[in-house]
């Protein structure tokens, strides 16, 4: 009850604006509000008891900051006074969440804050704890009534084209430091011989500028599904499809790779590794929003991307590239082709092993229906879906969470994400694709689906009897340690939410969703020798 004095204000605010969820378990409750904030690209609040309560938003708070999503913790707390004293509900809840935040505000009833919207809308998390001391009734409350912070009602997003524009004219530090960009990236390529670009999480208005750069950088490049540009045709010529053979076709093709530029958030795949920890040889280069490297030794220029380009035209950079020789352009050709015949032959394997778990992967990307807004679990989900998703351009939405990587909250952040269909939007469904032990971990989850009965979802549940990506890292002997193996399966996981369920052996068997099955749980059961198989078939090529 210690927040009751909160909850009583929130639902005194008369706006159509405010929309309000309940949910029992904190730590679910932050990681749907961070799916909130990635749908809607606005701050969202989450509001708590004190204790432990406030403690259960941890994980998601580091997951904010990373992914650089303004959430708003909003933790009820019991006076100052009683801090030390072992009181119940009473822990140091006031700098929890260091370092993570932006600001933390310890508000007692002596203390008066300013905020403003501009440290509402930082792309970081931000603390508000409040003490309240008994009686926390209020009685009476007058209504309240939106606030001049409402009715601005600026979105999280960043800024439009002209806006940037206009800012890059007018701005005299940003010029100065877009001078400093531009020579770290004038020296980067001068080093550089046979260069390759990976492509991963980027905001949707990044689209169209970063496809633009690719073109006219005219490198091999290699385009994660997070990046939301993988799928585009006029990059096909260009685009990387076998990144496991990386290495291997740029040994044979005599393209060696002595330079990678990263764009966007922090590579999935193993390549990343790879640099960081046996390819040393390799310069990095890191251009993105955000201030993360992804890397202790890479470069990295924290910049705008769409504001980074223009900058680029307006010095005609791309008119005066330096020109590649005649060899190194021989050599790329080859070393794309060399990937372009892994890709052949791996499409090959889906017809050999339709039961692999890889299939299962390559059929889903064809199930889904155009339009569709699709969530990829961490561990092999992610991983599975960039190496074996159809290319085929249906306009997904792809999100995942990979600011901290982990594999909690991974379904509530997928029904945050979700949206009703209606027709404002070009939405068809919604679907999430996740491990069996990710699904275990944030059962809870679902709670969340009575208070949205107009949602439409796909929760697809890779079950391979747990954490089968250790089974790729370490021996078979020492990933037997940390693979967690079960024989569970989710039916009734599906009756718990009045869900409904199918079990899946091939993904043909998926029915067409429809208004008697709006919410379902999909078990897909791949075969164990098949993906084994497939992943042998598929080293050897």
């Amino acid at each position: 009850a210690r927040n009751i004095p909160l909850i009583e204000a929130v639902h005194q605010i008369s706006s159509e604006k405010i929309k309000i969820f309940y949910h029992f378990e904190e730590r679910s409750a932050a990681f749907y509000a961070l799916g909130r904030i990635k749908s809607k690209k606005k701050p969202v609040a989450i509001i708590t008891t004190s204790g432990t309560a406030a403690a259960e938003l941890l994980p998601a708070t580091i997951e904010a900051f990373y992914s650089q999503l303004p959430l708003i913790l909003l933790t009820a707390d019991r006076p100052q006074h009683y801090r030390g004293t072992g009181a119940p509900q009473c822990i140091l809840q006031n700098s929890i969440f260091e370092p993570y935040v932006s600001f933390s505000f310890d508000i007692d009833k002596e203390t008066q804050i300013t905020l403003s919207l501009s440290e509402i809308l930082k792309d970081k998390p931000l603390h508000i704890n409040v003490c309240f001391n008994v009686p926390l009734l209020s009685g009476e409350l007058k209504p309240i009534f939106d606030s001049p912070l409402s009715k601005e009602n600026q979105p999280f997003i960043p800024l439009q084209n002209e806006k940037k524009q206009s800012q890059l004219k007018c701005d005299p530090f940003l010029d100065l430091e877009l001078e400093s960009h531009f020579l770290k990236w004038q020296e980067f390529l001068n080093h550089s011989k046979n260069t390759i670009v990976i492509v991963s999480k980027l905001d949707l208005l990044e689209k169209n500028s970063v496809i633009q750069f690719l073109l006219k950088l005219n490198f091999p490049v290699y385009l994660e599904s997070i990046s939301n540009i993988r799928e585009m045709e006029e990059l096909e010529h260009l685009q990387i499809k076998c990144a496991d053979k990386i290495w291997k076709n740029s040994e044979i093709s005599g393209f060696t790779i002595n330079s990678v530029i990263k764009i966007g958030g922090t590579p999935t795949h193993r390549i990343w590794r790879d640099l960081d920890e046996t390819k040393k040889d390799i310069r990095v280069l890191s251009l993105a929003k955000s201030p993360f490297s992804g890397m202790p030794r890479a470069d990295h220029m924290n910049t705008d991307l769409q504001i980074f380009c223009e900058f680029l035209n307006e010095k005609k950079y791309f008119n005066n590239a330096p020109i590649s020789k005649k060899e190194t352009i021989n050599k790329q050709n080859d070393f794309l082709k060399l990937d372009k015949h892994c890709f052949e032959k791996m499409n090959q394997l889906y017809l050999k092993y339709p039961k692999a778990e890889q299939t299962f992967y390559f059929d889903l990307s064809q199930k889904i229906t155009k339009n569709s807004r699709v969530y990829l679990g961490n561990s092999l989900p992610i991983r599975y879906w960039d190496l074996s998703a159809s290319f085929q351009n249906k306009n997904f939405y792809v999100e995942a969470s990979r600011g901290a990587n982990g594999i909690d909250g991974q379904i509530s952040t997928f029904l945050g994400f979700a949206e009703e269909n209606n027709s404002e939007n070009k939405i068809c469904e919604n679907w999430g694709i996740f491990g069996d032990l990710t699904t275990l971990y944030d059962m809870a989850g679902f709670w969340i689906l009575n208070q949205r009965p107009q949602l439409k979802t796909n929760t697809c549940i890779l079950n391979n009897g747990g954490g089968k990506i250790f089974g790729k890292i370490f021996n078979p002997e020492l990933s037997l340690l940390c693979q967690n193996s079960h024989e569970l399966n989710f039916e009734h996981l599906a009756k718990l939410w009045n869900m409904n369920y199918e079990r899946i052996l091939q993904v043909n068997e998926i029915m067409k969703s429809d208004e008697k099955n709006a919410n379902r749980i999909l078990e897909l059961k791949p075969n164990s020798w098949e993906t084994e198989k497939w992943s042998e078939e598929f080293l050897n090529i």
